[in-house]
């Protein structure tokens, strides 16, 4: 089986590549794998799949270049010739089996021509954030001026809609939640629903010992995750503006993630030093997973300030750090959220408003609900189980 990452570098994307890598190998054990992937980006999957104790010794990486600042248009050639590359290699070593763990759009016109040319050869791809664009105006709106109107055109073009419509007896595609696939067969109602392959997004999950909830002088959470001004940046300032006007003590607020660039900086400088607000790292530097751990380790609340109409066809990783550290959650309410919470019961607390996260923020604060807590922890420890790689290695399908 060959194994397709040409998109990340070095932490990005590792913990779920590392988890579908460990799924796949519990699928298909007798199985060579070739994994083509950046040097990086390898040397982080090899780390926490040993840390795991998964047995990589039929892996054999293979090294190619990334280039993930690179838009659509100038990926003319580049993705021609991976493909063709790994195609290639696939036929000279007799695999039939190829899994790329991300999609876009000139990337599936490639692809499907290939595997039109190639019947024997069959290929799933993982979709992340790439489907995000198929609300077109929605996602141009974190844009201004005459660039809203570019991007808007730029998604319209290179939207994965009519890629994902052209059917290929011998290609699936994998989204990871069935919110993510009811909304995709929604948006794109002609694509074969037989091509869409549903999974929990998946997790390398490691048991716990937490600290005991609420047995410091001050309450703690944790903004974990990218740190975008379109993505939940205007929430997040909007959240600390008014919990600063409150001015409620005992807690402390630590943004455990990373902040995309200056744009956003800039954007949040004025909250950034609150008082309330732990943050000590440089502007587009990863947390190392060590740190990141630790961090999260102290919390007792993860906090997500998300959009309501955002992750509609994207699945959260941050979310599924919360879950891996059993730690409950405070969201604005969406679909994804609102999924677990329907098949899971009481994980947190879902908000219709900045507003009404203020509130439940304030209520934990003055009064921690240390009954409830339990609860909501137990639901997590079952739903940390079953997005766990062995649990849905055991349990789901996952067919070529």
């Amino acid at each position: 089986m060959i194994f397709l990452e040409y998109y990340s570098r070095g932490e990005s994307h590792s913990e779920i590549n590392a988890a579908m890598i460990a799924i796949l190998l519990q699928k298909y054990p007798c199985e060579q794998f070739y994994l083509f992937c950046s040097k990086g980006h390898f040397k982080c999957i090899e780390s926490i799949l040993k840390k795991s104790d998964i047995n990589i010794t039929n892996v054999i990486f293979n090294e190619i270049s990334v280039s993930p600042e690179k838009f659509e248009y100038s990926r003319f050639f580049i993705d021609f010739n991976l493909i063709k590359q790994i195609f290639n290699f696939a036929k000279t070593s007799e695999e039939t089996k190829i899994f790329v763990s991300y999609t876009t759009t000139l990337f599936l016109y490639y692809l499907k021509l290939f595997l039109f040319f190639n019947p024997k050869i069959k290929v799933i791809t993982a979709i992340h954030s790439e489907l995000e664009r198929l609300y077109v105006w929605k996602y141009a709106q974190g844009f201004s001026g005459i660039k809203k109107y570019v991007t808007a055109l730029y998604c319209f073009v290179f939207s994965l809609f009519l890629p994902l419509c052209i059917y290929v007896k011998n290609y699936k595609c994998l989204v990871y939640g069935e919110s993510i696939k009811n909304n995709l067969l929604k948006k794109v109602p002609f694509i074969s629903k037989e091509s869409v392959i549903v999974i929990d997004h998946p997790y390398v999950t490691q048991e716990k010992i937490n600290p005991v909830p609420f047995n410091k002088p001050e309450i703690q959470f944790g903004i974990i995750g990218l740190i975008d001004k379109k993505k939940n940046g205007i929430n997040l300032k909007m959240l600390l503006q008014k919990l600063k006007e409150k001015e409620c003590k005992n807690f402390k607020i630590s943004l455990i993630g990373h902040i995309r660039n200056r744009i956003t900086e800039e954007y949040l400088l004025d909250v950034l030093n609150l008082d309330f607000v732990e943050y000590k790292r440089k502007v587009n530097e990863f947390i190392s997973k060590e740190l990141r751990d630790s961090l999260e380790e102290q919390t007792d609340y993860n906090i997500y300030t998300y959009n309501s109409d955002g992750y509609k066809l994207t699945a959260s990783g941050a979310f599924m750090d919360a879950v891996n550290f059993e730690k409950p959650i405070i969201a604005i309410k969406n679909d994804f959220f609102e999924y677990y919470f329907n098949k899971y019961g009481n994980i947190g607390y879902l908000c219709d408003s900045i507003d009404d996260m203020v509130e439940i923020i304030l209520q934990i604060v003055n009064k921690p609900p240390k009954d409830e807590y339990i609860i909501q922890q137990k639901n997590i420890k079952i739903l940390k189980r079953e997005i766990d790689i062995n649990y849905i290695a055991q349990n789901i399908a996952l067919n070529f």
